[in-house]
């Protein structure tokens, strides 16, 4: 166990702990003095987890219930305060894809992907809440995707589940600085089975993949490349909350929801669609002064200055 900056005495749950960077997170924070539990719905996945902690000399309890499921999640709260008696973080990174074209994919793969993303990660934020709250801090760690924020082909259900994770984060995170609890999310770009199912399929479609990309940077897509980031956003000296950050390619940067300067019109009368029309461009343009909300009342609280009102 090393490093300067420790865990030590901290209880967080990490979904999704069986693999790829899941395991990743585990290893990292049970390496800075973390006591974790495992989730995964997959038993004989968390066993070498757990084991390579064990013998690391850290700390790491394996629990299988299904985020897809609400009761699922109480229960893997339950199991952290069970066996530790506390719950300080948790880190919402169990997910599952549907790779197909749009028109391919039904209200079964929206439904599925809604269930373990976006149900999961709403779920169990909502059984830990009330003990982080009476404690007085806590922190949190979603996970979103490109996919979710900037788009990405065949990956509507996972996209769309994607980006409201994100949607998500930013009314905890507002709602969390009363009571102490940081929210943050997180949007990877690691080795994974999932994508290596996107590529697979977008290779097959004469699309562009991850796997184009990877070539240019290949140990960077190894999911230990992230989990420094994970374990900062969950430190208690981590300043950040309402913000969402992206590791590609080795490379750290914050991601941000923006306001371009845009074009002020008329305000003792509705703009017409031709007045608009003709300021489309400059309507669509952002520039070095675009200007970034830090909730979404902040964004008027902008306008009107611009304004001079």
């Amino acid at each position: 166990m090393t490093g300067s900056l420790r865990l030590d005495g901290q209880v967080i749950v990490v979904t999704g702990a069986g693999g790829g960077l899941g395991r990743a997170y585990v290893e990292e924070l049970a390496r800075r003095g973390a006591r974790v539990l495992a989730n995964d719905c997959h038993a004989a996945a968390l066993e070498p987890v757990c084991q390579a902690v064990a013998a690391a000399g850290g700390v790491c309890l394996a629990d299988t219930h299904s985020v897809a499921e609400p009761g699922g999640c109480v229960a893997i709260v339950a199991a952290a305060l069970e066996r530790f008696g506390r719950i300080d973080g948790l880190v919402l990174n169990a997910g599952t894809i549907r790779v197909a074209p749009f028109a391919a994919t039904d209200s079964d793969d929206l439904d599925a992907l809604l269930a373990v993303h976006l149900g999961g990660a709403f779920h169990l934020a909502r059984a830990a809440w009330p003990h982080m709250a009476a404690q007085g801090c806590g922190r949190i760690v979603f996970t979103t995707s490109s996919a979710g924020l900037f788009g990405m082909p065949q990956l509507s259900a996972y996209g769309a589940a994607k980006g409201a994770v994100a949607g998500l984060m930013g009314v905890l995170a507002e709602e969390g600085r009363d009571c102490g609890i940081a929210c943050n999310a997180v949007m990877p770009n690691a080795a994974s089975g999932m994508t290596a199912a996107i590529g697979r399929s977008l290779a097959g479609s004469g699309g562009e993949g991850p796997n184009r990309w990877a070539a240019t940077a290949p140990a960077t897509f190894d999911p230990r490349f992230t989990a420094p980031l994970v374990a900062w956003l969950l430190h208690p000296d981590c300043p950040s909350t309402h913000a969402i950050y992206s590791a590609a390619l080795g490379r750290i940067a914050r991601v941000f929801v923006g306001v371009g300067p845009g074009w002020q019109g008329p305000i003792d009368r509705p703009p017409s669609m031709e007045e608009i029309a003709e300021q489309w461009e400059r309507i669509g343009s952002p520039d070095a002064t675009m200007t970034v909300p830090e909730n979404a009342y902040d964004e008027f609280r902008i306008v009107a200055e611009a304004a001079g009102r």
